[in-house]
């Protein structure tokens, strides 16, 4: 049980010794590097000292999701052709095979895309 309390103590003052240097070197940060004046334009959302002119509440057409969602779907797709390419040679040729039938599928509902004009805006 005396370890345990030795241990807390220690425990204790490593925190309250990591909390003071932090607190001692932000405001010395805040005072060397802080800003003295505050702009309009830094209150601004993007902080860039520039004055925004639109409203930030931008909406987007409905026609730009299903586009969206399709580059979702063939990213995703993408990304998981990437661990069989690096392994390859472990899996056979039956996972060759499917793969092959794999991008087959891909490949059509991607033609299938491009005649129902899905990637038109």
């Amino acid at each position: 049980m005396n370890e345990y309390i030795s241990f807390l103590i220690f425990l204790f003052f490593v925190f309250f010794t990591f909390f003071l240097v932090e607190l001692f070197s932000s405001t010395v940060k805040n005072k060397i590097l802080g800003y003295k004046e505050i702009s309009e334009g830094k209150l601004e959302p993007y902080e860039s000292g520039m004055l925004y002119k639109d409203s930030p509440y931008k909406r987007y057409g409905v026609r730009v999701f299903p586009f969206l969602l399709l580059f979702l779907l063939f990213d995703i797709e993408a990304a998981l052709l990437f661990p069989f390419i690096f392994e390859a040679k472990k899996f056979g040729i039956f996972a060759t095979i499917e793969l092959i039938l794999f991008l087959f599928i891909l490949f059509i509902g991607y033609f299938y895309i491009l005649r129902k004009r899905g990637l038109d805006l």
